[in-house]
Order: C-alpha cells, then structure tokens, then sequence
C-alpha cells in the first residue's frame, strides 16, 4: 500500500468514529465564489483576495453556515502575506463557524491552517497539534491534496535531511499526479531551500528553476518571486554572476511592485485594526457580563443578609442560644464572601499584567519583523548590485547600476526613518505631544538637510488616544512632504485657541492639483484620521507653489 493510500484510510477509519458531524452542502454559486477567491490567492494577489472575501462575509450574513469558508480564505491570504498571527486569528474564528455547524470539511481545513500558521511562526508544537487535529476531518473523497500536504508541512520539521529529501520527491510526484501544479510548486521550492541549507547550490538551482518555470507558467505570483530569489542566490555561489543578476533584478522588480506596496501594507493594517477593535468590544463585552454577575451576586448576598438578621431578630426573642448560632452562620457566610472577592481582583490584576506584557512581546516582534523583511531585502538586493557593479565595464550600465543602488540606499533610510518614527510614539506615551512634536522635526532638520520652523503653543494636554492621532496626521504630512515634494522648507504652527487645536503645515516644494490626487499621497489616511477626530482638513496647494494643509479639531 501506498503512503497516501495508508493516510487515506486511517482517515476514513477515525473518521467513523466522530457521530454528530457531517459535511454542509455548498450551493454551486458559493462553490464558485470561494474558487474565484482561491485563485487569487494562488496568483499572489493577496490584497484583491481579502477584499473579496469580506465582501462575501458580508454578503452571506444571513446564511452563516457558508461564512467560516470565507474566513478561512482570508486566514490563507493572511499566513501567505506572512501575516501569520493576524492569519490564526481568522483560521479560529473559522473553526468555530465548522463547531457551530458540525461541518468536517470547514474543521478539517480551518485545523489545517492553524498548523500552518503556527509552523510559520516556527512553534512546532502546537503545528503537531493542530495537524493531528485535522487528519480525522479530511475525507479522501474531498481533501486528498490537503492530506499530502500535511506530510508535505510535516516533513519540512524534521532534522533528517536523506528523509527530507525522498519526502519531497515522492510528494512533488503524488502532487503532480493529482494535478495540484500550486502544490508542487511549493514542493520543488521547498526541496531547493533544503539544498542551499547543506550547501548543494548545482541541485538547488535546478530546484528553484523547476518551481521558477511552474509558477511563471501557472502565474502563481508569489511563489514566481520566491523562485526568482532562491535562482538568484544559487546562481550566485554557484559562480554564474550574469544569472544571478539577472534573476535578482527580476526579483528586486516584482518585489518592488507588490512586497513594498503601500495599498497592500495599508489593507494589512485596516485588517489589524479590525481584528483588534473586535477583540476589544469583545473585552468589553466579557467584563460587563462580569459586572453584572458581580451586581447580582452582590444583590443577592444583601438578600440573604437581610433575611440572616430578620431571622436573628426573630431568633432573639424566642431563643438566645439560636440567635448566637445564626448569627455565627452569617458571619462566616460573610468572610467567604469577602474571599472570593479578592480573589476575583486579583485574578483581573494578573490579567491585565499578562496582557500589558503580551502587548509589548508583539510589538517587539512586529518591529523585528520590519527589520528582517523590508530592510533586510533592501540591503541584500543593494550588496547584490554592488557585487554587479564590480564585474561592469560599460559606462550605460554603470551608470543604471549606480541609480538602483541610490534608489535601494533611499529605500532603506526611509524604512528605518519609518520605523524610528513608529518607534517614537513611546515619546508621546510619556512625556506628552509637545516632547514628541520637537523630537520628529529635529529628526527631520538633522536627517534631511530641510530647514525646519516649529511654533507650538500647547496650553493644555491632550488625552492620550487624541494626542496620538493629532501626532499621526503631523507624521504624514511629513512623509508626504519628503517624498513627493523635494522642498527646501517646512513650517509648522500648532496651537489651542478656545477649546480648538490648530494645525498650519506648509511647505515649499513642487505642490500638486488636489482634485487630480485627492486619494493619493497619503491624503486619504490624514482624512481618515481628522474624521475620527470630529475635525477639518483643508488643503491648498498648487504646482510648483508648494502645499498647505489646515487642520482644526476639538481638543477638549
């Protein structure tokens, strides 16, 4: 028998032994609209794919049994734009959709991806977990890709590189014959990867060049750019610098495209937001349902008290002795009352302590993210120019080598400048608006060679949350004005006049029409911003006579 032949009926065994669940019936049209989405996903176009999806989820919120498949698309989307953690978040709230609605298909899947998700995340302990989940769910009949795939995640955890190796062979050929091209794809890139590890660059660029030629001809985007990459760097060991210049400018040019877009890095952070406000009304729903157990536990603790000294004024004028005794009931009944109160408190102190603390763990590693991914491909693709540049003797592509490395140099000192930026926020946390104000336009004076003019008259602080919209809005009138405008000069007048704050920003760069960019440079998120602050923007610019943006919000 087979390997998968072995799986399948394992599957089909345990799979008797789970009464109650059963597999919900998909109408044709909603067969066909989580196919679409699917698709893109396989093409790279993650972004195109969560919209899509959360406009189905909302488009079916009448027939909730047909949601958690939409939810588990958006996990997919997520964990492939290695947005992992986000990513779980959806593939659970799918799980549940598949608990409520006993739907084997949705469990097996939506277990499926939280291995996935957490084998990213590199916490193999719970991928074992969640894999051996969702063997049980995944019938023959529907799910045999997703099986193999299991074997494929599995095998990509072991340390034993001979079984790695014939795993991914018999995989990549399994896949084949099914006609999962996406699977052995990934298959043929995985095996590369395993090569370039034991420093096999010859069978590592053939590798690579099988899942290149896959994905460029099933225009599979995202594991086309991966491929061009893993070419780039075994042509580079293997000595063939003309291809691996190649396959990295080819690389550095998709990358650019898509990995760096700032439609894409935006659709990621409203997802984020989204999730967290859900999570935070959530909260809020878990700790009023909390209050108002507290409100009912205590009215009928006054209850029982009131009855305790009814019955001990009875008591007293017919036996002293029972009055003594009931009276000692109470009290006891009291100091357990008393205990179990402060043990409530101290378990929400705890809780809130973990979640402080889990809070600062995620945005360490969301910063450490930025750094390995963005800034670290920029500066891998500008050693690799460098390199190119060396073995170079004609003066034109000198001189277009010469322009890549600048841009990629630009490129990297914008993403830290970002992330400083990003960073800087701490000052306002806790020294105020004012501190965090002088210290970005300091940083934009010394960094930037701009001369800077700041007048702030802050009478008053603002709340927290305002203060760091009003922060965020300044940020990117910022950015914009180094990016789009190439001025010389920047001037900035905050002030607090009866109950306003007013924001002048002017600068004296190349300006624009903004009727023509109104949902460019940035505009649409400071707009975003003044709304939620119950404010108002105008803009006055013109080309070639710099820019003006007004800001006026309530600061009270």
């Amino acid at each position: 028998m087979t390997e998968i032949g072995r799986v399948i009926c394992i599957t089909a065994l345990v799979l008797t032994q789970l009464p109650g669940f059963s597999q919900v019936t998909l109408p044709e049209n909603v067969k066909e609209e989580i196919a679409n989405v699917k698709e893109l996903e396989k093409r790279g176009l993650f972004e195109q794919s969560l919209e899509k999806a959360e406009s189905l989820i909302k488009k079916y919120d009448a027939q909730p049994e047909y949601v958690g498949y939409f939810l588990l698309r958006m996990g997919s989307a997520l964990c492939l734009a290695k947005k992992c953690k986000l990513g779980l978040q959806y593939f659970r709230k799918s799980n549940q959709y598949g608990t409520r609605f006993s739907d084997t298909v949705l469990l097996g899947n939506s277990y499926l991806g939280l291995g996935s998700g957490f084998q990213f995340l590199h916490i193999n302990d719970s991928a074992y977990y969640y894999y051996e989940r969702a063997r049980p769910f995944l019938t023959h009949k529907e799910d045999t890709i997703n099986l193999i795939g299991i074997e494929s995640n599995i095998s990509l955890m072991s340390d034993n590189f001979q079984d790695k190796e014939n795993k991914y062979l018999i995989l990549a050929r399994i896949r084949e014959d099914l006609g999962d091209y996406l699977g052995v794809t990934a298959c043929y890139y995985n095996l590369g990867m395993l090569y370039v590890e034991n420093l096999n660059y010859k069978e590592a660029n053939k590798s690579f060049y099988k899942s290149y030629e896959l994905a460029k001809n099933h225009n599979y985007r995202n594991d086309l750019i991966k491929a061009q990459r893993g070419l780039a760097i075994s042509s580079f060991y293997m000595g063939d610098k003309e291809k691996a210049f190649k396959y990295f400018l080819e690389y550095d040019s998709a990358a650019a495209k898509w990995l760096y877009s700032e439609e894409y890095n935006d659709k990621i952070l409203e997802l984020e937001t989204k999730y967290k406000t859900s999570e935070i009304e959530r909260d809020n729903a878990i700790k009023q349902a909390e209050i108002d157990e507290k409100k009912i536990k205590l009215t009928f603790l006054y209850v029982v008290i009131a009855l305790l000294i009814l019955i001990l004024v009875s008591g007293y004028l017919f036996l002293d002795q029972r009055r003594k005794r009931i009276k000692m009931a109470a009290l006891r009944l009291n100091e357990s009352a008393q205990q179990k109160i402060q043990s409530l408190v101290q378990q929400q102190e705890t809780n809130t302590t973990y979640a402080l603390l889990e809070g600062q763990d995620q945005e360490r590693q969301r910063i450490a993210t930025e750094l390995h991914d963005n800034l670290g491909n920029i500066l891998a693709t500008l050693s690799m120019y460098a390199d190119a540049l060396m073995d170079r003797s004609k003066t034109d592509e000198i001189k277009d080598l010469s322009t890549r490395i600048s841009t990629a140099s630009k490129n990297a000192n914008n993403e830290v400048r970002r992330i400083s930026h990003n960073l800087e926020s701490g000052l306002l946390k806790h020294f105020g608006l004012r501190l965090a104000i002088e210290e970005l336009m300091e940083a934009i004076r010394t960094s930037n060679n701009i001369e800077v003019k700041l007048d702030l008259e802050l009478k008053q602080s603002l709340e927290k949350e305002k203060g760091l919209q009003v922060y965020r809005i300044i940020q990117e009138l910022v950015t914009n004005s180094l990016k789009h405008s190439n001025c010389t000069l920047i001037h900035l007048d905050v002030t607090q006049v009866n109950g306003e704050l007013n924001l002048i920003y002017e600068d004296n760069g190349s300006g624009f029409d903004p009727q023509s960019v109104k949902e460019g440079m940035g505009l649409r998120g400071i707009q975003q911003r003044v709304d939620n602050l119950h404010g108002e923007l105008k803009v006055d610019s013109e080309i070639g006579r710099g820019s003006t943006f007004i800001v006026e919000v309530p600061s009270v």
